[in-house]
């Protein structure tokens, strides 16, 4: 990843460049799975970007998880969640 190569050889804004992207488009590289190639010391470095950029997730660490759910997993339950929601307003409305 052009991340890790930019952090290998101190080009600073070209690594500042991919951390603005990654945080940017932080949920389609996790579900993808393209940050499983970095190593910890980027990790760490895109967590603490990562955490000055958006506040809310200061608390937030970036780690490797390799048995997430993935997309297909997540829709299906959120389905079944709607589906449920849907099938208890209609008997609330007869």
């Amino acid at each position: 990843m052009l991340l890790e190569f930019a952090a290998m050889y101190s080009a600073e804004q070209l690594k500042l460049s991919c951390l603005q992207f990654i945080g940017l488009n932080m949920a389609a590289l996790l579900e993808a799975r393209s940050l499983d190639v970095l190593s910890d010391d980027v990790l760490k470095d895109l967590s603490v970007f990562y955490r000055k950029m958006i506040p809310a997730m200061d608390r937030r660490v970036i780690t490797p998880y390799q048995e997430g759910p993935d997309i297909s997993h997540l829709e299906v339950e959120d389905g079944d969640v709607f589906l449920k929601e849907e099938i208890n307003m209609e008997q609330s409305c007869l």
